[in-house]
């Protein structure tokens, strides 16, 4: 509880770098087609859609163009392992109905396991749809609803969260609030039903994780610097996803052991990073996030591009 105390304090800090540049910068009013504030320097209102790190999706407003984003992340995962993961993100308006957005997202991944019992491995994770509804949309709050569902596609073998190889299902809220020109701030909440996985043994066999029903929430903020650059950070919390067995063995001689049940590890990242629009249909990120529960990566560097059609 401390912890996650301490990332809630940290969240509204993490942006304020460079803070007093940002008064030098003058905004316009968003028009009824955007779904957020543009700086007068740039034009392509989809290039400016800018979003947090870790699930753009969960953002109140919708995107009003084509949207696309790739990323490339590291994670280390304490004593579980290491994955390079690249994340490929589409993202757009349904046509005649601006307030609905429609998402694709799949990741190509190789998970270097610290277990001699897996094998390390590169495949496809699991592919996320989504679709997301503008409920409410002002001049400063937006509030959305969203359908999100797994296809299952990725590969078992690997034994990664984002691989499940399963159907799951997810529904959240999000909103985004304008405090000024410069500053939004952004809230989720979710619920995800995590189908039971297989993760395969590396010299045969198979572990099953049990799915659960995970509830999810997530709180940051983006601040606009300049006009070119804005910072966000972020603060996510997600329970226990699966729960997984163990064996800690009494007598290997005569096979005994006792299985326990690990079902206390849940998802807590802090995540911090900038956004630069070097044109003005595209821009550059980068963030690092830190895991403050077990099921989280210890760290996660995020690096990637958007570009705004």
């Amino acid at each position: 509880m401390k912890a996650i105390l301490k990332a809630l304090i940290l969240i509204f800090v993490i942006p304020t770098i460079g803070m007093a540049q940002s008064d030098d910068a003058t905004y316009e009013t968003i028009d009824s087609e955007a779904t957020y504030q543009t700086p007068v320097t740039q034009k392509n209102e989809g290039a400016n859609d800018s979003r947090l790190l870790q699930r753009p999706e969960w953002d109140g407003a919708v995107v009003s163009g084509p949207w696309l984003s790739t990323e490339l992340r590291y994670q280390d995962w304490d004593d579980k392992g290491t994955d390079f993961m690249l994340a490929p993100l589409f993202a757009m308006p349904m046509p005649m109905l601006d307030q609905l957005e429609m998402g694709l997202r799949f990741y190509l991944l190789h998970w270097d396991p610290d277990s001699d019992d897996y094998d390390d491995g590169f495949g496809l994770g699991d592919i996320d749809l989504w679709l997301k509804y503008q409920l409410l949309q002002t001049s400063q709050m937006e509030t959305s609803a969203g359908l999100l569902v797994t296809l299952p596609l990725g590969d078992d073998s690997i034994g990664h969260p984002v691989a499940s190889g399963e159907f799951n299902v997810e529904l959240f809220g999000g909103l985004r609030y304008h405090v000024n020109d410069a500053w939004a701030v952004l809230a989720h909440l979710g619920i995800r039903k995590n189908a039971d996985m297989d993760v395969e043994y590396k010299n045969g066999g198979s572990d099953k994780w049990e799915g659960e029903i995970q509830y999810q929430l997530s709180g940051g903020v983006i601040c606009q610097v300049t006009p070119s650059l804005s910072v966000n950070g972020e603060f996510s919390y997600a329970s226990n996803p699966y729960s997984t067995y163990s064996k800690q063995y009494i007598s290997q001689r005569w096979n005994i052991y006792t299985i326990t049940k690990n079902d206390d590890e849940d998802d807590i990242r802090l995540t911090g990073g900038a956004e630069y629009a070097i044109m003005d249909d595209l821009s550059i990120k980068g963030g690092i996030g830190i895991g403050l529960d077990d099921f989280a990566p210890e760290f996660d560097i995020i690096l990637g591009f958007t570009y705004g059609f």
